[in-house]
């Protein structure tokens, strides 16, 4: 991986981050709301637990695992920079951005800004931009390395 990438890298974490931290203020200000009627409410909650509201209220556990997989995931980017696709980058990158998007609240809020609210059509967990991330880049991730696995068994 060339520094241009690095930077490439940088900027999108960074843009994401910008985009969840903004949203958060605003949803923070502004409380509740109906973004589309019957579909999806905005409601703000201060969440003390885990994603999706799991997990005990332990502030410092999270922020302690939340450091760990971020260190986990950019040591593997360091370390395999040579041999990294485009695609897993960018899926690390979701992933990072919302870790360090909810990490950020965690660390400075003390909880973590939940307001994305869709119990209007299903029974689901209020949950934020940082977290749509992380499952994206994971989901992201899973399909890359099995698209990527699937190819390499074709070849032999």
């Amino acid at each position: 991986m060339k520094n241009k990438t690095y930077l490439k890298m940088s900027i999108f974490i960074i843009t994401l981050l910008l985009l969840d931290q903004l949203v958060k203020i605003y949803v923070s200000i502004n409380k509740n709301s109906i973004l589309i009627k019957n579909f999806i409410d905005i409601t703000y909650i201060e969440n003390y637990r885990g994603a999706f509201g799991l997990g005990g209220s332990n502030t410092l556990f999270f922020i302690i695992i939340t450091g760990i997989v971020i260190g986990i995931i950019l040591k593997f980017i360091i370390s395999q920079k040579d041999r990294l696709e485009q695609k897993t980058i960018y899926a690390l990158s979701f992933i990072l951005a919302g870790a360090i998007g909810n990490l950020i609240d965690r660390l400075f809020r003390g909880f973590v800004i939940d307001y994305i609210d869709i119990r209007s059509i299903m029974r689901f967990p209020v949950f934020n931009l940082a977290d749509i991330y992380i499952v994206c880049g994971w989901i992201f991730l899973v399909i890359v390395i099995g698209i990527y696995t699937f190819l390499e068994k074709g070849n032999k």
